[in-house]
């Protein structure tokens, strides 16, 4: 009697887990952008539908297959003359079109060789740094609400791991599984990984997440010590996880990121093309032209592997070829990006080759082993 009554509570409770784990909703992608794909203003923010998947695998995240990108896509330079005919012909001013021609100057594209050769120098420092002693790599699920294996986080820790000389001891996605490695005797120290670190509020909002849990279930939050690997980082990320978070932690980069507004701010050239009447500043008339948003502070930067969205680099601008004239008056020339065709929305060119439903004949699926052994 004791026993069956024993089966019916855990079945219960299995019940009743897998109802709440049902319930749980996505976060809205792309962190709330203001404009849809193809580049008209939203009427209203939408969530899109979580995508479905099973538990995260320590073993499919070492041994599955995974894609990258199949092509480049540097700026189509050749054609600039063309584009300044057409911006001239549909009423653009001379200082348009001369910030038009400088904002692809300062544009800084990421081949995915440059990328990995970048990957593997902060490794090197990192293995430097940790000698001897042994970390593990955290990959926050927690943070992203949603199947982790279609996030750029996964796809970037994972081509972090096949790079690295020397492996961690645990890869984790829980918050709970740091209290497994805590150590009282010894630094225990924890990996995170990205591509870019833009604005830095992502990597805030996941360290703050840690950092908040780690005071609330243990006495020696000072035991753990947090390496941020990430090939390109900004000054403002750098000032916002430092002022913000109080983790031990020390961060690994290969290059630093520069906003538009720097270059508006510090480049003579640049600045001088800009007609800025009264009412507005020279930084406003430009985020006007590529359609971004006053409170935004985009990086003129994109990937192989992505463009970033709109908070944080120019998909409009590069992967539509939108740019403003005037109010209610635009001109849309195209991808700006070699192989790249005349897409209709963003996301599209470059593909991003972590995200469900891909085109496979737009990506290359590679087998772990020759990951290592071509990029190695």
């Amino acid at each position: 009697m004791k026993k069956t009554k024993t089966k019916k509570i855990a079945k219960a409770k299995a019940k009743a887990k897998a109802k709440a784990k049902a319930k749980t909703k996505t976060k809205t992608n792309n962190r709330n952008r203001k404009y849809n794909r193809n580049g008209n203003k939203k009427s209203k923010i939408k969530s899109q539908k979580n995508m479905k998947g099973g538990a995260f695998s320590e073993d499919n995240f070492k041994n599955d297959p995974f894609n990258i990108p199949r092509l480049s896509y540097p700026l189509k330079l050749e054609k600039l003359g063309e584009y300044k005919e057409k911006l001239s012909k549909v009423g653009a001013t001379k200082s348009q079109i001369g910030i038009f021609e400088q904002i692809l100057k300062i544009t800084m594209h990421v081949s995915f060789e440059e990328f990995i050769k970048s990957i593997k120098e902060i490794i090197r420092k990192f293995e430097v740094y940790i000698g001897g002693n042994s970390f593990d790599l955290l990959i926050p699920e927690f943070f992203f609400g949603m199947k982790i294996e279609q996030k750029s986080n996964y796809w970037i820790s994972k081509i972090f791991y096949l790079l690295m000389n020397k492996k961690p001891r645990h890869i984790f996605t829980k918050l709970e599984d740091l209290l497994l490695v805590l150590s009282e005797s010894e630094k225990n120290n924890i990996v995170v990984c990205d591509d870019a670190i833009y604005s830095g509020t992502q990597m805030t909002g996941i360290l703050g997440l840690v950092e908040g849990f780690l005071s609330e279930k243990t006495k020696l939050p000072g035991n753990y010590f947090f390496h941020i690997l990430s090939p390109f980082i900004s000054d403002e990320a750098l000032n916002k996880i430092n002022t913000r978070i109080s983790l031990k932690k020390e961060f690994y980069f290969h290059k630093k990121m520069m906003p538009i507004k720097y270059y508006i701010e510090n480049d003579k050239e640049f600045s001088d093309l800009i007609d800025a009447p009264s009412l507005k500043s020279k930084e406003q008339i430009v985020k006007d032209l590529l359609m971004v948003d006053p409170d935004d502070d985009p990086y003129p930067i994109y990937f192989d592997h992505r463009v970033a969205d709109s908070l944080s680099s120019l998909p409009y601008f590069y992967e539509l070829g939108i740019f403003h004239i005037s109010i209610g008056k635009k001109i849309v020339l195209g991808s700006l990006l070699q192989n790249c065709g005349d897409q209709t929305r963003i996301e599209e060119c470059p593909p991003i080759p972590y995200r469900i439903n891909i085109d496979p004949t737009s990506v290359q699926l590679i087998e772990t082993s020759e990951f290592e052994h071509r990029y190695k």
